[in-house]
């Protein structure tokens, strides 16, 4: 969906009062997007607040309630991002109860494998363990190239072959065509389907 004017920190309307038309129209085009290229996950952000009140809690639940009924009937499926206030300040969705999962490692934002805080193996293991079936967004700033930077998959799984349509536990990435053309930290969605759902390439379902 459209995110706004980015440099004025918008990154997105649908918790912003005031804002609901063009939260609607941004939705219906990026609906009528989604069904044209058969794409089954469309991100629905929610806006930077300064202040959060129940006004926005209310425009949010409303935008949100709107959203689902055409989803539900597109069998497309709507994304939230809850994001840390150290990444995007006053993003009004801050909270981790609820949204989907990506991975980048800390401090740095590089690939899983590189060093840093957070244990992936352990976290990819625990995933698995308590069932998780929702997508894991690879997005991380690569130390090289995009493809070289996919090769922490292979060391962690020598069977797996990064090349095409080749998996790692439970994460699937697609070949990339034209690596670091687009964003050098925007990587293909992966988990239970091949195919890029977001950065580089196409859904090849």
């Amino acid at each position: 969906m459209d995110q706004g004017d980015v440099t004025k920190g918008e990154l997105g309307f649908a918790a912003l009062p005031g804002k609901q038309e063009q939260f609607k129209d941004s939705f219906n085009l990026a609906l009528n997007y989604a069904k044209a290229l058969d794409c089954k996950l469309i991100h629905i952000m929610a806006g930077t607040v300064n202040e959060p009140t129940e006004e926005h809690a209310k425009v949010y639940e409303d935008n949100l309630r709107f959203a689902s009924k055409q989803l539900e009937n597109e069998g497309i499926v709507g994304l939230i991002e809850p994001i840390n206030c150290y990444s995007v300040p006053k993003y009004y969705l801050n909270s981790y109860e609820k949204g989907h999962i990506q991975v980048a490692q800390v401090p740095f934002r590089n690939e899983p494998n590189t060093s840093g805080e957070i244990n992936y193996p352990y976290v990819f293991g625990l995933l698995e363990e308590l069932g998780y079936q929702g997508w894991i967004g690879l997005e991380y700033k690569p130390l090289s190239s995009t493809k070289q930077g996919l090769g922490w998959m292979q060391r962690a799984d020598p069977a797996a072959d990064v090349g095409k349509y080749k998996t790692w536990g439970r994460i699937a990435v697609q070949e990339l065509k034209k690596e670091d053309q687009r964003s050098p930290d925007r990587h293909c969605w992966g988990n239970r389907r091949t195919g890029c759902q977001d950065g580089f390439g196409t859904a090849d379902q």
